[in-house]
């Protein structure tokens, strides 16, 4: 797994639940152009869902995509993270 991956999904893990795009990008110290590709990537694999959320709570504050691992990629991320 590249880093940035590993970066973006060790984000999503220690998030603690549904945490908005631009958000996981600063917890990963990525760049949000780096970020999302990757979090469409993890989507498209089962990992990860989202849906928009038009509230003023996302770190933006202004309408976001909101992340959150599934079951699957919850369960197969600290294998994936371990060293």
């Amino acid at each position: 797994m590249r880093p940035a991956a590993r970066d973006v999904l060790e984000a999503l893990l220690t998030a603690g639940g549904p945490c908005d795009g631009l958000s996981i990008a600063r917890a990963a110290h990525r760049r949000s152009a780096t970020a999302y590709p990757i979090l469409a990537a993890l989507e498209d694999c089962g990992w990860v869902r989202s849906h928009w959320r038009d509230e003023p709570s996302c770190a933006s504050d202004a309408r976001c995509r909101v992340y959150r691992l599934t079951a699957s990629g919850f369960a197969s991320a600290p294998w994936l993270l371990a060293p």
